[in-house]
């Protein structure tokens, strides 16, 4: 589930989110909460987040890294940039908050690499 940060809603409030399908295979609508707040985000978001190291907090572990909290959108800190050597138990970062450095943005995917910062 991608949307964080539910607590802070009740019924009736309106948000801003992205329409990802008009049809699923169920007939469902496919909204994404955090696309529309990353396309929220303008060119001065985005300049900003490439200067500078920014705090952020580890989410999940998925394939080949995890995913990081940067300002409400969701990064990608790959595995390998993690730690010099190898980190045994992953899981244990989860929750954590460190410094990070980003390292490429691409607006068309709505994608964010970051790098662990010194």
């Amino acid at each position: 589930m991608e949307f964080q940060g539910r607590a802070q809603y009740k019924e009736g409030d309106e948000i801003e989110v992205f329409l990802e399908q008009v049809e699923d295979s169920e007939g469902q609508l496919i909204l994404s909460k955090s696309r529309a707040d990353f396309c929220a985000y303008g060119t001065g978001y985005i300049s900003r987040l490439k200067r500078g190291d920014h705090r952020g907090r580890i989410l999940r572990r998925i394939k080949g890294g995890v995913v990081v909290d940067l300002f409400g959108v969701d990064a990608f800190l790959p595995g390998s940039q993690i730690d010099l050597r190898q980190i045994p138990d992953m899981d244990s970062l989860i929750g954590k908050t460190f410094k990070f450095r980003v390292i490429k943005v691409n607006k068309a995917r709505r994608n964010i690499v970051v790098v662990a910062a010194a």
